[in-house]
C-alpha cells in the first residue's frame, strides 16, 4: 500500500497535463501563431491556421514528422490518463484499439494470453499451476483452509474463577439467519521486465520512468448460510493488542445427553453498535469433545467444565476492536455464567440473530487461544514448480491477511541461490524445475494468514510465434497506425504488422517509421497503408521470438486520422 501516494501524485499529475493539453486547444485550432505546452518536457508548436499558412515555406517534413510525434504523445498521455481515472476516450481523430477483454482481444483462456491488463502478447506455450500449501506437514500449521507458521497457543482467561450459574440456550425454532464472511484478498502481481515476460508495463513519457503496480487488495464479502434455529447467546470482548485467535474455550455445564442432540456451535463475528453483527461473520466454531461432560440429575449441581472450541480458520483480530462470539443450539444447552468480569464486553440475547439485548451484570466463562510464533520470521517450503520446456516466467495469486508492517514473499531457487518472485527477469535459462517458498514477515504476535483453498502460484512460458487479428474495423482505404513496442530488441524479435481485407489479402505498409526512446526500452512504429479501394479491414500482426526467454509487448495500437 506504501504505492499509494505515489499513485496519487501520478494521477494528480496527469490531470495537470490533461488540462494543460485542453486548455491549449483553442489556441491550437483559432490563433495565427505558436502555442506553447508546458508538460514536462515544453513543447512549442505551430496553430493550426499558422501551420497551414506556411505550408508552402519549406521544411514541410520536418513540421509533419514534429505533429505528428506530438499527437501520437498527446494521445497515449490522455489515453493513459483515462484508463488510470476511468473515463471514456473520445476523439475524432484517433482510435486506440481495446486490447482487453471484450474488446479488440481476449485474454480469458489462458494459453491465448493470462492476466494482461492491455496490449498484445505472445501467446502461452504451457504452463503449470500450483496450490500453494506446505510441502510437508512440519513445515507449517494448518487451521481449516488456512495455512499459517507453526505455533503455540497463549490462552488468555477472561474469568476468575469456576462459573456458578448458567444460561441456557432453548431449542425454539425461529427465523433463519444468513451471515456472510469477509474476505480480504492481498493480490502480488510481479512487474513485466524488459527482456521477459510477465506482467503489464505501463510506460510513462516524461521521465522516461516506469511506473507498475505491484500490489492491491481487494475486499469481497461472500454470502455463507448459518441455520440459526433455536435462541441465542453471545458474548462480546476487545482483544488488548492485534493477534492471531485461534480458537476459544467456553465453560458449559451438564450437557449429558443432550450434547449430542444440542449440536452446539459458535459463530465468531464483528460487532455495529456495540452488539453482534451477524452480517459480518469471521469464522465457525466447534466444541472439541474433551471435557468430562457428565450428567448430574440433580438440578443444584453445578458440574462446570472447559471445553476447547475450534474455529475453522485463523482470524487476525485488531487491538481495541469489539468481537462477538455467538453461541448456537438445536436443544436444550447450559453454558457457564459469571459476574462481569471481563469489562471489555457483555452478555447479549436474541432469539432471531437480529435484535438484541445485552446484560451488562454478566459474561459467559470464556477464554481466548492466541498463537505464539517461534520469530518474527519464518520459512514456509512449498512444493516445487515443473513445467516440461522450461520455466519463463511465475506469477503468483495470494488470498491471504497480512498484519500492518507484515509481508509475505514467494521466492524461488535459481542456481542455488533464493530469489523474490520480483527478480524474476533473472529467468533467462528457461529451468524445467525450480523449488518454491514463502518467507512471511511479521512478529512473535501476529504473522500473515494464507487461504490455500484459494491461493496458487503459476509457472509459464510463452510461444515463440504469434498471430494476432483484431476486431474489424470500419471502412477506409488510406490507414496511418502507430504501434508502441516494449522491449523489442532486433537479435531476439520480430513483428510484421498489416491489414487483411475483407477478401483475406494481406497489406503490409505502404511506408514505416521507426523510432527508439532515449534508453531503447520502447520502440515506436508509424505505418501508412494504402489499400486498393476502401473497405473494412482487420488488424493483422505476425510476431516472433528466437528465445522463450524474451519476449516483448505491443503496449499499444493507435489508429490516426481516421
Amino acid at each position: 500500500m506504501s504505492d499509494i501516494p505515489n499513485l496519487i501524485q501520478a494521477i494528480n499529475k496527469d490531470r495537470e497535463l490533461a488540462v494543460e493539453v485542453l486548455t491549449k486547444l483553442p489556441q491550437l485550432i483559432g490563433s495565427d501563431q505558436m502555442v506553447t505546452f508546458d508538460l514536462d518536457t515544453p513543447v512549442e508548436v505551430p496553430s493550426i491556421p499558422m501551420f497551414q499558412r506556411q505550408l508552402s515555406a519549406g521544411n514541410l517534413g520536418t513540421r509533419v514528422g514534429n505533429l505528428e510525434a506530438l499527437s501520437r504523445g498527446l494521445i497515449q498521455e490522455v489515453d493513459d490518463i483515462s484508463t488510470e481515472v476511468g473515463l471514456d476516450r473520445v476523439n475524432p481523430f484517433w482510435s486506440p484499439l481495446s486490447l482487453n477483454n471484450d474488446g479488440d482481444i481476449d485474454r480469458t483462456e489462458i494459453l491465448f494470453r493470462a492476466e494482461v491488463e492491455d496490449g498484445v502478447r505472445l501467446p502461452f506455450d504451457g504452463y503449470y499451476e500450483l496450490v500453494v500449501d506446505r510441502q510437508f506437514e512440519g513445515d507449517a500449521a494448518r487451521v481449516g483452509g488456512w495455512m499459517l507458521p507453526n505455533y503455540t497457543e497463549q490462552v488468555e482467561a477472561r474469568y476468575t474463577g469456576r462459573p456458578n450459574y448458567n444460561e441456557t440456550i432453548n431449542a425454539n425454532t425461529y427465523q433463519l439467519t444468513t451471515g456472510t464472511r469477509t474476505r480480504t484478498r492481498s493480490y502480488t502481481r510481479r512487474s513485466y521486465r524488459v527482456g521477459h515476460y510477465y506482467r503489464w508495463l505501463r510506460w510513462r513519457r516524461r521521465k522516461r520512468r516506469v511506473v507498475v503496480t505491484r500490489s492491491y487488495t481487494v475486499t469481497t464479502v461472500e454470502p455463507i448460510v448459518s441455520s440459526l434455529e433455536g435462541s441465542m447467546v453471545a458474548q462480546t470482548f476487545k482483544p488488548a493488542e492485534t493477534r492471531v485467535l485461534t480458537g476459544l474455550d467456553v465453560f458449559v455445564d451438564r450437557p449429558g445427553a443432550y450434547f449430542n442432540t444440542a449440536s452446539p456451535r459458535i459463530i465468531l463475528c464483528e460487532t455495529a453498535y456495540g452488539q453482534p453483527d451477524m452480517d459480518q461473520v469471521l469464522a465457525h466454531g466447534t466444541f472439541r469433545e474433551n471435557a468430562t461432560l457428565a450428567y448430574d440429575s440433580s438440578s443444584t449441581s453445578r458440574q462446570q467444565q472447559l471445553c476447547n472450541v475450534d474455529l475453522d480458520r485463523p482470524v487476525l483480530l485488531e487491538g481495541g476492536k469489539s468481537y462477538a462470539f455467538v453461541v448456537v443450539a438445536d436443544a436444550h444447552f447450559y453454558l457457564g455464567r459469571t459476574s462481569n468480569t471481563d469489562k471489555t464486553g457483555g452478555l447479549f440475547y436474541t432469539q432471531d440473530g437480529a435484535a438484541w439485548d445485552q446484560n451488562l451484570s454478566y459474561d459467559i466463562g470464556f477464554a481466548l487461544r492466541f498463537a505464539t510464533f517461534n520469530s518474527a520470521s519464518e520459512v514456509i517450503n512449498i512444493s516445487p514448480l515443473s513445467l516440461s520446456g522450461g520455466i519463463a516466467s511465475i506469477k503468483q495469486d495470494l488470498l491471504s491477511v497480512v498484519p500492518e508492517g507484515g509481508e509475505i514473499r514467494t521466492e524461488f531457487e535459481l542456481g542455488g541461490t533464493w530469489l523474490s518472485v520480483d527478480d524474476v527477469d533473472q529467468l533467462n535459462s528457461l529451468p524445467a524445475h525450480t523449488p518454491m517458498r514463502l518467507v512471511l514477515e511479521g512478529t512473535e504476535k501476529v504473522m500473515p494468514l494464507i487461504d490455500t483453498t484459494r491461493s496458487k502460484v503459476t509457472a509459464l512460458r510463452p510461444a515463440e510465434q504469434m498471430r494476432f487479428f483484431s476486431s474489424e474495423r470500419p471502412e477506409a482505404q488510406e490507414v496511418r497506425i502507430a504501434y508502441e513496442l516494449v522491449g523489442f530488441v532486433d537479435e531476439f524479435h520480430t513483428f510484421d504488422p498489416a491489414l487483411q481485407t475483407s477478401d483475406d489479402v494481406r497489406h503490409t505498409p505502404s511506408m514505416i517509421e521507426v523510432k527508439e526512446s532515449g534508453d531503447g526500452n520502447v520502440r515506436s512504429v508509424t505505418a501508412v497503408y494504402e489499400l486498393p479501394s476502401s473497405s473494412a479491414y482487420k488488424h493483422d500482426i505476425k510476431a516472433s521470438t528466437s528465445t522463450a526467454a524474451k519476449v516483448f509487448d505491443i503496449s499499444s495500437i493507435i489508429e490516426l486520422n481516421t
